[in-house]
């Protein structure tokens, strides 16, 4: 198994696995509005999944002003992270989880 850096702004907090990693993006890094179609998405390997894995890439490199390099090395961390677990069952689990986590807090307070 790979060890997995998050990439967000700098961050590079090392994890042992891939949900780690994912867990941490969803949990302590803002979420950003997609460029193409505005959706709401987790920062980092679930935002690149969402402009690879659902816009073409003309469009993905119109709105981020991307080159064919930006293409590869993002597909390439999407392939990575697929060998390892299924990113639309994890993206469903783990914001379920901190969507859970949230209404607890606002239950608290």
């Amino acid at each position: 198994m790979a060890e997995w850096i998050c990439g967000i702004a700098e961050c590079e907090i090392h994890f042992g696995t891939i949900e780690g990693l994912l867990r941490h993006q969803i949990k302590e890094h803002p979420h950003v509005s997609c460029k193409v179609c505005g959706e709401e998405i987790p920062d980092g390997i679930f935002a690149i999944q969402h402009v690879i894995g659902v816009h073409r890439r003309v469009k993905y490199m119109l709105a981020y002003g991307a080159n064919s390099n930006d293409i590869r090395y993002r597909e390439h961390i999407k392939k990575l992270a697929e060998l390892e677990i299924d990113i639309d069952t994890a993206y469903e689990s783990l914001m379920s989880e901190w969507e859970e986590e949230i209404d607890g807090l606002l239950k608290d307070s």
